[in-house]
């Protein structure tokens, strides 16, 4: 499990892995394809995936409208938020 924090910027959310190597390592991955800081992006609360939104902390964050709260992912789901195949990275 990786541990991530998901931020809410109003309008707008990010998360991104907690541990620096692991953000450095999404970042040069996606290098090849984008620009990017390593922080997957949320227009809406709609569009974060499924499997972070049923976590309970992240629900009570949504309905709270708290700035942010840290949970744990399972990496391959995690990689495939960022797409371009980022998920190989953790495997």
């Amino acid at each position: 499990m990786i541990k991530v924090t998901l931020t809410y910027h109003r309008p707008f959310y990010t998360l991104v892995p907690v541990r620096n190597d692991l953000t450095q390592q999404i970042i040069d991955h996606l290098s090849e394809y984008e620009t990017t800081d390593g922080n997957a992006f949320f227009q809406y609360d709609y569009d974060i995936p499924d499997f972070i939104r049923e976590k309970k902390s992240v629900k009570r964050f949504l309905k709270n409208g708290d700035r942010e709260v840290t949970i744990l992912v399972d990496p391959w789901e995690l990689g495939h938020v960022y797409g371009y195949d980022t998920h190989t990275i953790f495997e």
